[in-house]
């Protein structure tokens, strides 16, 4: 299997502040590509969500690159952050950068992270998968890994959309919608989309009447 990962993180520092964790985050992350959404605890607004290509820069440490081609920052297309990893006696593992900080401006700020693994074992859909659609009008990301999607949509015009769901309790649940009219959901299509499960990565495929390419697809 190709490389498959869902985290949340459960902590934020900018140096030297002390850690604590005012999102609820979500990463998608399969083959090559990410899928990124940040929530703001206190009134559930976006406080990031990005998506595009990462790349493993070394293995000791892991350290890797996420190019933003989707940014509901503003940052433009393609620019990318850069961050270092440590596991932890926990199991949790510690990420060490550099990025802009919004609570000042924008001023690039060294930072550490926290970050946890989602468990995907005993899914009751399998399987994972990123895709980007091909329209010129916006740029659409979907992403999932089991009981977990997040659908990232940036339009040329307007504001930047995004849904996370979640299989609890036998049923799919909206946690997030924002701006997200015209976003496919997975709820809506009884927890999988048509023909998913036989998707290869580099076709394009349709859901609701928009081209996607599959940018990476796994079976956990």
């Amino acid at each position: 299997m190709g490389f498959v990962q869902l985290s949340t993180r459960v902590g934020l520092a900018w140096i030297p502040e002390p850690a604590s964790e005012p999102e609820d985050v979500l990463v998608v992350d399969v083959g090559d590509s990410f899928v990124d959404l940040r929530m703001n605890k206190a009134d559930g607004s976006i406080s990031w969500g990005m998506a595009g290509p990462r790349e493993t820069l070394s293995e000791s440490p892991l350290t890797c690159k996420w190019t933003k081609t989707i940014d509901s920052r503003g940052t433009p297309s393609g620019s990318s952050d850069i961050g270092s990893f440590e596991d932890l006696p926990n199991g949790d593992a510690i990420e060490k950068g550099s990025m802009p900080n919004p609570a000042k401006g924008g001023q690039v700020m060294e930072y550490e992270e926290f970050w946890r693994g989602v468990p995907t074992k005993g899914s009751s859909w399998p399987i994972a998968w990123i895709l980007e659609s091909q329209g010129d009008d916006k740029k659409t990301f979907l992403g999932r890994i089991g009981n977990y999607y997040v659908a990232l949509n940036q339009p040329k015009e307007g504001a930047f959309g995004a849904v996370r769901e979640d299989f609890e309790d036998g049923k799919w649940t909206t946690k997030y919608a924002v701006s997200a009219t015209g976003l496919p959901s997975l709820k809506a299509a009884n927890g999988c989309f048509d023909g998913e499960d036989t998707w290869k990565a580099g076709e394009t495929i349709t859901i609701s009447g928009e081209q996607y390419k599959v940018l990476a697809h796994e079976k956990l």
